[in-house]
């Protein structure tokens, strides 16, 4: 791991700091240095990784940064950029020890989240498949740009790939194992730069280090106030298991932090070229992220058109056109570059709202295959309207959070409204788009990132109007006594919210959940009108409604659960800040961050040790699969294209199987004519055939796929020939998968064998 950071530093860091100091100037503090120099770095890394694999020269990519540091040290202008410089702002301690709780805690999502799930080699292995897929990608993105797609050979993979593509270029850079580097060392620094930028862009919004470290721990553990069973969970900002999510929110951040500069006219060519290339970026990194930047530019260009007859807005119309013009030119280019990415989409009203439990129960059904412009089960449905009602209230609950930014909303704060509108976009997209894998949350996953920055710019809003009428300390104890209530609430709420009920209670209590949640909802609107004049109680009822959505998620993603001794530390931190002066709070809360960051990192060592599994476990690879297909990557040409007879999650291979394997081509980082074919546009393109979702669909070139399994059960000389005239030159027969004909060891060379698996070479 020391190695990989170091390399991460080399590669990334050092040639992003320097580029980072030519386009924008100083940095504000050490936090933002590193963030937007790491972010910078990885940006200029994707064409460095480009142009050497292109040319089969990608073994030069360690010395890139002699490349990046050379014109620093041949020009006197820019060789001032090596120097240290003037020095950088400071960071209050409480602001850097939250910060570290924030990165504590986003280092143990990951670890018990996925780490966990991931074992390492030599197995045996039981990955989420998609994992599978994301390796077979990184690997194939060592050959060719753009890549084919690795597990059915057929053409370039028109898709978001860049986070594969820095995977790659990692591990080839630091000869380390691709497995290693995708398994265990790729994402806990690139999560430690998204929380990172979090911190920059919600100071650079509140010009509160505080603020910033806030922002941080919301986008390390989420959002999300629970007041009944049919309370949704929010999506997490930072999926475990999509590579891409996180490199895209990482895009977005920079994209969301350099157009502060753009609406507030703060912008230099150096500025705008980082933001042209950063945006431009988003398309390669995550599909979902350009519409929810051309939402939220256009809707501040529609507040500074409306801003004669609603108000003014703190930014001119021709600023807000150039920021709408970026997103419209974002979107243009993901729909060019990315177009894979439409694959399985069609519009459904409330599509989104199917994902939730409540409507599983209510329908009884998981998926939807009718591809209906309407959600199914409102039609002529007087119950299916109030649990679509009941849901959507929720969502309103769910993001009450969110009230504390009405204020800058209300005076025209133009980058409040571009935060609103990326939040927005991804609602929107999440209610009105069906992916045949669920995939629309992605856009929610993204506005996520954008409104949690606003939430916490709001609150420290309220906290500064707050003190121009009270006294500091009194405040500071608002914002204490609100946090406390708030977290009290929200552990009592989710005690009393119940389990959801049998399918077939659901429809017979739907009145009265109705009017529970109209209660609350009437409540919060009641409150929010009786408050809005009150500074000092306003803190409180936001600290209170930002700490309930936040602190159970931080007590879970931490392991802080309830005992006699937090208890007591909690309650004796609190006793210290209501006596102590109003200079000795801020010391007290950080030495209390800092105990929570010890009690965190106590337990992170054995809560990121990998669950074992079974060799015989459904679905499991074994480690003598592994082995094989290990032997295959090192001992193979990597442009080599292999056959077989995997191509079913479950091993075996039977109709109308869930074809999602993806291991053969992730442990033998080898393309194959035909593994499995679920994520392809042409199964998408069938979901729904035979009451099947894509998933379960047959592959669609039958006559190759007969070919394909006629070669391991029935192999003869002119059907082994019509492989090599396809590309292959591997066969990788897997017994456990199907019957391998004997017939095979005498047509082709048996090359290695181990366990159930054999790779035959054809001559």
């Amino acid at each position: 791991m020391a190695w990989y950071f170091l390399c991460f530093l080399w590669l990334i860091v050092l040639p992003g700091l320097l580029a980072r100091r030519v386009l924008l100037g100083r940095a504000e503090d050490w936090i933002e240095q590193l963030s937007m120099g790491a972010a910078v770095g990885l940006l200029l890394l994707l064409p460095v990784w480009a142009l050497l694999t292109a040319v089969g020269a990608n073994q030069l990519l360690i010395a890139w940064p002699l490349v990046a540091i050379a014109p620093f040290v041949a020009s006197p202008r820019l060789r001032s950029a090596l120097l240290p410089g003037t020095p950088l702002g400071r960071v209050p301690e409480l602001a850097q020890w939250v910060l570290a709780l924030a990165a504590t805690a986003v280092i143990l999502v990951w670890g018990t989240g996925f780490a966990t799930g991931t074992q390492l080699p030599p197995g045996p292995f039981a990955w989420y498949q998609d994992d599978y897929w994301q390796l077979a990608l990184a690997a194939e993105l060592g050959q060719r740009v753009p890549p084919d797609v690795p597990q059915v050979t057929g053409g370039p993979f028109m898709y978001h790939w860049f986070a594969n593509a820095n995977m790659f270029t990692m591990s080839k850079a630091s000869g380390l194992d691709l497995v290693l580097v995708y398994a265990r060392l790729w994402e806990p620094p690139m999560r430690l730069l998204a929380i990172g930028l979090a911190f920059v862009l919600s100071r650079r919004l509140s010009g509160s280090a505080l603020a910033g470290s806030g922002a941080a721990v919301l986008l390390a553990v989420g959002t999300q106030i629970r007041v009944s069973w049919f309370s949704l969970p929010d999506p997490d900002v930072l999926n475990l298991h999509s590579p891409s999510q996180l490199f895209g929110v990482i895009g977005l951040l920079v994209v969301l932090v350099l157009l502060l500069d753009v609406l507030g006219g703060r912008r230099g060519r150096g500025q705008l070229a980082l933001l042209v290339g950063s945006s431009l970026s988003t398309v390669g990194a995550k599909a979902s992220i350009p519409p929810v930047i051309l939402t939220g530019s256009g809707l501040v260009w529609l507040r500074a058109i409306t801003s004669r007859w609603i108000g003014p807005v703190d930014t001119t119309l021709r600023r807000a056109s150039a920021a709408f013009g970026l997103g419209v030119a974002t979107v243009i280019a993901g729909l060019v570059f990315a177009a894979g990415g439409a694959a399985g989409v069609s519009v459904q009203l409330f599509a989104g709202v199917r994902l939730s439990q409540p409507w599983k129960l209510f329908t009884g059904k998981n998926e939807d295959l009718s591809g209906a412009t309407l959600m199914p089960g409102l039609a002529g449905s007087r119950e299916g309207v109030i649990v679509l009602t009941l849901v959507l209230l929720h969502f309103v609950v769910s993001y009450a959070w969110l009230g504390t930014a009405w204020p800058l909303l209300r005076r025209g704060a133009a980058a409040a409204w571009l935060l609103l509108g990326v939040g927005l976009g991804g609602l929107l997209a999440m209610l009105l788009l069906d992916q045949d894998g669920g995939s629309q949350v992605y856009f929610m996953m993204g506005g996520l990132a954008a409104w949690q920055a606003l939430a916490i710019w709001g609150l420290h809003d309220c906290v500064a109007r707050a003190k121009t009428h009270f006294a500091p300390d009194a405040v500071m104890r608002a914002a204490v006594v609100g946090g406390a209530l708030g977290v009290a609430l929200a552990t009592v709420a989710a005690r009393f919210a119940g389990r959801p009920p049998a399918a077939a209670a659901v429809a017979t209590n739907l009145a009265g959940s109705l009017g529970e949640v109209l209660l609350i909802v009437a409540l919060a609107v009641a409150a929010t009108w009786f408050l809005r004049s009150r500074a000092a109680v306003g803190v409180a009822a936001a600290s209170l409604v930002l700490s309930a959505a936040t602190v159970p998620r931080l007590i879970d993603a931490l392991h802080l659960y309830p005992s006699k001794r937090l208890v007591l530390l909690a309650a004796l931190l609190l006793a210290l800040i209501a006596l102590l002066p109003p200079l000795a709070v801020r010391p007290v809360l950080a030495a209390g961050a800092a105990l929570l960051v010890a009690h965190a990192a106590l337990i992170i060592a054995p809560s990121v040790q990998p669950r074992q599994i079974q060799a015989t476990a459904r679905g499991a690879v074994t480690t003598n699969e592994y082995e094989a297909l290990r032997w295959l990557s090192k001992n193979t040409p990597r442009d080599d294209i292999i056959a077989t007879n995997v191509h079913c999650s479950g091993t075996r291979t039977v109709p109308h199987c869930d074809v999602r394997a993806f291991w053969v081509t992730a442990f033998g980082q080898r393309r194959a004519l035909i593994e499995s074919w679920a994520y392809t546009k042409q199964a998408h393109a069938m979901q729904g055939e035979g009451g099947l979702r894509s998933t379960r669909q047959p592959f669609h070139d039958q006559a190759l796929y007969q070919t394909n399994e006629r070669a391991f059960t029935a192999p003869t000389e002119a059907g082994l020939n019509s492989l090599k005239s396809l590309g292959v030159k591997w066969l990788v027969a897997d017994t456990k998968a199907g019957p391998v004909s004997p017939t095979l060891a005498r047509l082709a060379h048996p090359a290695y064998n181990s366990g159930t698996l054999t790779i035959y070479q054809l001559r």
